[in-house]
């Protein structure tokens, strides 16, 4: 029973990070960005506030905080 049990929870596991991981980079492939919609700011202040969201960093970086930030809840 204990085997069963551990065989599910690790498959829920790994279904969870598969979905998570899909989500990010379907989210990242949509063209545009947070902040484009918003034609008042001007290029200044959307740097830095893509420096402050940490959008300026590689993807797979993005990606490792995202995940820190996701199990540290």
């Amino acid at each position: 029973m204990a085997a069963f049990l551990f065989k599910r929870v690790l498959s829920s596991i790994a279904t969870l990070f598969i979905i998570i991981t899909i989500t990010f980079f379907l989210m990242h492939s949509i063209p545009g960005g947070p902040f484009a919609t918003n034609e008042k700011l001007s290029q200044s202040v959307i740097k830095a506030m893509e420096v402050k969201y940490g959008l300026d960093k590689p993807l797979i970086q993005q990606y490792g905080v995202y995940l820190k930030n996701l199990i540290r809840g």
